[in-house]
């Protein structure tokens, strides 16, 4: 009887280890694309922030019309 509990243990181990790898897979991979948004909305933000201040500027010194 212990044995069979050996190996039925054994193999409840077994699968709860691979739920365990793939559920850090899961996160590992979510959290590295929030990464890549993260930068990529940055970008975008800078992109904004220097076009604004470029209007301001060329606006300041009257050679943008609006």
């Amino acid at each position: 009887m212990s044995l069979l509990r050996f190996f039925k243990e054994r193999k409840q181990l077994r699968e709860q280890t691979l739920r365990d790898l793939v559920d850090a897979h899961y996160w590992h991979c979510l959290r590295a694309r929030q990464k890549r948004v993260d930068l990529l909305n940055k970008t975008i933000r800078d992109r904004r922030a220097a076009v604004i201040k470029a209007e301001r500027v060329a606006q300041q010194e009257g050679r943008l019309d609006r």
